[in-house]
């Protein structure tokens, strides 16, 4: 394998199972919206009425696999959530952090103004960047976000078991695709800084793929932030918990 093409796979989502029947059954009872995100046609729901609230997944991940926090907030809002570039029923096979955070905001513009925004891993990552794109909300909620954008790479390749030789390689190709200072620029704890809204920021203490002292340095960098650390959730089961999903609806109710 080259550089190159070790790159593009770090670029992939990974291939996705079938839809469990509880995501099924959300995904037929929700309202189809669809929107335009860099040439791609982004897919997605909506369910509920009252005001809106976007629901963002993480890498790997597709709209429904959010269905607790569509189940806590719809009674009280109208929810929204799309299929991520490259991911479920959207356009493309190649996604990143940008275009999730462009994603982010343009359904900011077009279903604004929104109550709140939430995201899990890269999902809650892109958030700031978003906001600086002019993504807005009342309230924000990131779970499970990563914050030390360099670590990518690294888990990448314990991932994938790919011979180290070929990192510098991607490291470039991925300098050359972004610019490597606009990658260490979006980092969140330096973009927070700026922020005044209320946030609440959710990491569970066995994360295995997210380390939670980079929930820590978030929280510090974004002043008047919340942070709820919860135990035995992990990276994935977060998203599928009664518990996180009333507390992050408890927030947006606040």
């Amino acid at each position: 394998m080259t550089s190159k093409e070790a790159y593009e796979l770090f670029m992939s989502p990974t291939a996705l199972p079938p839809r469990a029947r509880r995501e099924q059954e959300l995904l037929e009872r929700g309202t189809p919206l669809t929107i335009q995100v860099d040439g791609h046609t982004v897919k997605g729901h909506s369910w509920g009425a009252g005001p809106t609230v976007l629901v963002q997944h993480g890498w790997g991940s597709r709209a429904t696999s959010m269905w607790a926090f569509v189940k806590a907030l719809e009674p009280h809002f109208r929810v929204i959530a799309v299929d991520a570039p490259g991911h479920g029923d959207s356009e493309g096979t190649r996604s990143h952090m940008f275009l999730f955070a462009r994603t982010i905001a343009e359904l900011s513009r077009l279903h604004g103004p929104l109550h709140g925004i939430i995201g899990h891993s890269i999902g809650a990552t892109a958030i700031p960047t978003a906001i600086t794109l002019g993504a807005q909300a009342e309230r924000y909620v990131m779970m499970s976000a990563r914050n030390e954008l360099e670590d990518l790479l690294d888990r990448f390749f314990e991932i994938t078991q790919l011979d180290n030789s070929l990192m510098p390689g991607v490291h470039q190709h991925w300098a050359d695709e972004f610019g490597w200072d606009a990658v260490i620029a979006a980092t969140p704890s330096s973009l927070v800084k700026q922020f005044l809204q209320p946030a609440l920021i959710i990491h569970d203490e066995e994360d295995e793929e997210i380390r939670v002292s980079e929930a820590h340095t978030i929280h510090e960098s974004w002043k008047g932030s919340e942070l709820f650390v919860t135990k035995g959730l992990g990276h994935i089961r977060i998203t599928r918990s009664a518990e996180v999903a009333e507390r992050v609806r408890d927030f947006l109710l606040a």
